[in-house]
């Protein structure tokens, strides 16, 4: 009988897989941010150990609960949301918090053709 045909293994086997993509998915996070708060990793695009230090910091720090993805269609950013509520949407109100208004008040301000 093979290993896998267990019903118990095969939710243990499915629990370490998705363990390990869960990993992989906040490593790939991590890196976003890190990027996203810190720069790249410089030229050769190789990271240094100080920003492997940043990695391992955010990721054992309560701190992660506030790392969010940018709201902007466009940008894949993200961000440490440090704002008292704690309701932070754009990595910067400069860039894709305006767009986002001025989109917004276009849509509700622009009277359709022929109206």
């Amino acid at each position: 009988m093979s290993l896998l045909a267990n019903p118990a293994m095969m939710k243990l086997v499915l629990a370490v897989v998705l363990g390990m993509v869960a990993l992989v998915v906040l490593g790939f996070a991590l890196r976003l941010l890190r990027q996203s708060l810190v720069g790249g990793g410089g030229e050769s695009g190789k990271s240094s150990g100080k920003n492997n230090d940043f990695d391992i910091t955010l990721a054992t720090s309560p701190a992660l609960a506030q790392v969010r993805s940018c709201s902007g269609p466009r940008c894949a950013a993200w961000f440490l949301d440090t704002s008292r509520p704690g309701n932070r949407r754009w990595c910067s109100m400069e860039t894709c918090g305006n767009k986002s208004k001025k989109s917004t008040w276009r849509a509700k301000h622009t009277t359709a053709p022929g109206a």
